[in-house]
């Protein structure tokens, strides 16, 4: 589910084609200085390291300022830049300052929201051994996702539900993807905006761990466990003051599912700095099935930052995984993930995975890499062409796949 913020950035950033009146476009704020709450006695102070002036709530909220598209310098959007420096402003003065329009209002203007999500898929298996595929083009909607929140306290309480709706390669025909298999995707309660930036929540969602990412398929994935269909009952508990944030889930069974319980933790840091950012996650939990107790642990280190157009992450998973009691299975997964921007929104893709034990847990090893291109044409669309090679060695036998990726993915 996206919140007003994400959505907000999205209409207005995350594309590379405008189209006015389009849904999802909405126009390009201007850089800080053309705003009409911009302050140029406090920028020049900081400039010249003097005090900083008081500055004075504003009689009527502004305005956004916003630009033409071809007149956009990215330069003077840095965050970087010496006037985003002063901040020196009371609460009461900051509330005049948010503009009309501004995520901050949207938030708590509205109690009912929605969303949705949907990914079409266009598979092309160029090789495989042993073939293992009967058809080697398929096309197919894969997924769909429909969001609804709502905040009968908007500062401090959300109710959220999560429908979502899967389907298989097979099933090329678009009403399969809402019969074929629906489910849940979360139901939670959570309170936030509470005192240290912390929040509380509750009800069943996939708990935070390690490095996520929406290809179900990936490699650490597959070891991790922790696919599209995770879904835990979960209670949980987090708070990012400033740069660290730390949360902490206890997991317990849905009705009708696996009889699981354990926690999740994760600790980290995000900067402005360069986009960087680090977290390490820990994870344990019991299943008890037949009368036996069967554990699984799992830690990850995650580590991500931006170096001119190049964005990078990179993740080490360890996996410890019990099959029988005394019987245990386990390994590292090596995950390396880029994007390069090229121009505006379109980016090269190149992505890389290792695994020490192969993807079913049995003793070999799992090897994946692929590369191509993404772009956000236009807000709330994106498109995206990949080229993946997957190999497996499971008790010495090789078995590798070539495909060609298209994906359709349109969200709001």
């Amino acid at each position: 589910m996206r919140s007003s913020y994400g959505r907000w950035t999205q209409e207005r950033w995350l594309r590379s084609v405008f189209i006015n009146g389009l849904l999802t476009n909405k126009k390009t704020p201007a850089p800080f200085e053309k705003q009409p709450y911009f302050d140029q006695e406090g920028a020049n102070a900081v400039k010249n390291k003097e005090p900083l002036p008081k500055v004075t709530p504003l009689k009527k909220k502004p305005m956004m300022a916003t630009i033409d598209e071809l007149d956009i310098n990215e330069n003077k959007y840095d965050r970087r830049h010496e006037y985003f420096d002063y901040t020196n402003v009371s609460p009461q003065a900051y509330e005049t300052l948010v503009p009309i329009g501004d995520p901050y209002h949207l938030e708590r203007m509205f109690a009912i929201s929605g969303g949705a999500d949907f990914r079409y898929f266009v598979l092309n298996r160029v090789n495989d051994t042993p073939t293992t595929t009967k058809n080697k083009l398929r096309a197919f909607p894969m997924s769909a996702d429909l969001y609804l929140r709502f905040k009968p306290i908007p500062e401090y309480l959300t109710f959220v539900t999560e429908a979502r709706f899967l389907n298989g390669p097979i099933n090329s025909q678009l009403d399969r993807l809402f019969t074929t298999e629906a489910r849940v995707r979360s139901a939670y309660v959570i309170s936030d905006n509470l005192p240290f930036n912390s929040f509380v929540m509750g009800g069943l969602y996939r708990p935070l761990f390690g490095y996520y990412t929406p290809d179900h398929t990936s490699l650490a994935q597959i070891v991790s466990g922790l696919t599209v269909r995770s879904v835990f009952m979960a209670a949980s508990v987090g708070s990012s003051p400033n740069v660290p944030f730390a949360n902490f889930h206890l997991i317990g069974p849905m009705s009708g599912g696996e009889d699981i319980h354990g926690f999740a933790a994760n600790f980290g840091g995000r900067f402005v700095t360069m986009g960087a950012s680090f977290m390490f996650s820990y994870w344990k939990t019991t299943t008890r099935t037949g009368g036996q107790e069967l554990g699984k642990s799992m830690y990850s280190a995650t580590g991500g930052l931006q170096l001119g157009p190049i964005t990078a992450n990179i993740d080490m998973l360890h996996v410890n995984k019990e099959f029988a009691p005394g019987f245990a299975n386990g390994g590292d997964v090596y995950t390396l993930d880029t994007q390069t921007r090229l121009f505006r929104e379109n980016y090269f893709l190149f992505s890389g995975a290792y695994s020490n034990i192969s993807r079913s847990f049995n003793e070999g090893s799992g090897l994946e890499w692929m590369f191509g291109f993404k772009s956000y044409l236009l807000a709330g669309t994106d498109l995206e062409l990949l080229y993946i090679n997957k190999k497996d060695t499971i008790l010495g036998v090789d078995t590798s796949s070539q495909d060609i990726q298209f994906q359709l993915h349109l969200f709001y």
